[in-house]
């Protein structure tokens, strides 16, 4: 089953991965050809990992237009702001097996790119991102072009015959001589790394003149937040089938209940957004009762559950796309069941004696699960801060008893509002 389970995943990831490369994503958007002349539409939004080389616009009238670089000064979409630079790029190594890549070792050169606007105010930072994975850092002072902040690194021969790696952080001395009016932030380059969010701090903290908090944008999800908190209520339908000797004729009506709990939506950077994990716990009653089978003479059984449990599920969430309200998205992943406050039993009827003996389900003492885990798939609309979700469970069953078993099916919708 878990084998199974994993193939199910793999394929599924596989073809969202797929889907998610081919889909055009269409966002309200603009782009500035020249100082006065800012034309609005929609951009084939990406939510680049790295920075885009051209991208394609739609001006509203049904004409698309692929602009690079050399075609625009500017272009806004999805929360993120782009603007062309030429720069000087120093390329460098992130470590020291990079050292033998003729491209981590390149000469200085001047590129005309898009650099994605990260924090501004007095000091404005840009950062850009190459197909390398390398990261390059730009400031600017108001009226002048982007400065490279310079991270250089070379190889050096070691006495033992080893290469290490020599760096220099050039970019401390620059944002040193730039922020001298400002010791509150000056005193916190010297253990600067070079990183977008480390130097998103400093930039944001050196405009505000020592304060030590960040305004982030585009984070992801609702007021730009990427981790949402979600109460959730719901209507839960409850199947049960027997089998073994259980399967002979004994069987369980369905059963209706209500389900509540709370949810945490974690959306993962970049990829347009798409891609989430989704953890709840939920909490249910179910008390359901077997028709009786018979064995003979008379007697008969009848199987009854009654508990409460405690779930919780992981899940992996694949998000449509789509810039309007309303947003499509699956589910995929586990449920891990505690049951508790268990009264559920097993009752024999002897009616020569009209008697009625009590034993614990599946006819021995701890025959029945107080953990169980199962597969969840589900199928919903995020509408605003509203989640609507149809979701289907099958789990390994109550019995630790092998040759009979219970297996549950259920059946969920869960409404739920996002925080």
């Amino acid at each position: 089953m878990i084998l199974r389970a994993r193939s199910y995943l793999l394929l599924i990831f596989s073809l969202l991965s797929f889907t998610a490369f081919t889909q055009e994503n269409y966002q309200e958007g603009y782009i500035v050809r020249s100082v006065a002349d800012t034309v609005r539409g929609q951009i084939d939004f990406r939510d680049w990992a790295i920075n885009p080389g051209h991208i394609a616009f739609e001006n509203g009238q049904g004409s698309k237009t692929v602009y690079s670089p050399e075609d625009i000064t500017c272009f806004a979409v999805g929360g993120s702001i782009y603007r062309t630079y030429t720069v000087k790029l120093y390329p460098y190594a992130k470590d020291a097996s990079m050292l033998a890549d003729t491209y981590s070792t390149a000469a200085p050169h001047d590129s005309t790119v898009f650099l994605r606007f990260v924090t501004g105010g007095k000091m404005n930072l840009y950062c850009y991102l190459d197909r390398e994975d390398i990261t390059y850092l730009f400031i600017q002072q108001r009226g002048q072009q982007p400065e490279p902040l310079q991270l250089r690194t070379s190889a050096v021969d070691n006495s033992d015959g080893t290469t290490l790696m020599s760096t220099q952080e050039i970019y401390k001395g620059q944002l040193g001589v730039l922020m001298g009016d400002c010791p509150a932030t000056a005193k916190r380059i010297k253990n600067l790394t070079y990183t977008e969010q480390a130097m998103e701090k400093l930039i944001f903290s050196y405009n505000n003149c020592g304060k030590d908090t960040v305004e982030h944008q585009n984070a992801g999800g609702f007021n730009g937040q990427a981790v949402h908190i979600m109460p959730l209520a719901g209507f839960v339908h409850t199947s049960l089938r027997g089998g073994g000797s259980l399967d002979q004729g004994m069987e369980w009506p369905g059963y209706n209940t209500v389900s509540g709990g709370v949810g945490i939506l974690a959306i993962l950077p970049r990829a347009r957004q798409q891609f989430a994990f989704f953890a709840d716990l939920l909490y249910r009653h179910l008390n359901v009762r077997s028709n009786a089978l018979n064995e003979g003479y008379g007697n008969s059984e009848t199987l009854q559950f009654n508990y409460n449990q405690a779930q919780l599920d992981i899940l992996f969430r694949y998000r449509y796309p789509t810039g309007s309200r309303f947003r499509p998205f699956v589910n995929l992943g586990v449920s891990n069941t505690l049951i508790f406050s268990n009264k559920s039993n097993l009752d024999y009827y002897d009616p020569s004696t009209n008697s009625h003996i009590i034993d614990p389900p599946f006819f021995v003492e701890g025959g029945m699960k107080n953990y169980s885990v199962g597969i969840v798939s589900g199928i919903g609309v995020e509408a605003g801060r509203f989640n609507v979700e149809a979701r289907l469970e099958t789990t390994d069953g109550l019995s630790t008893v092998t040759s009979e078993n219970v297996t549950p099916t259920n059946f969920y919708l869960l409404v739920g509002f996002s925080f």
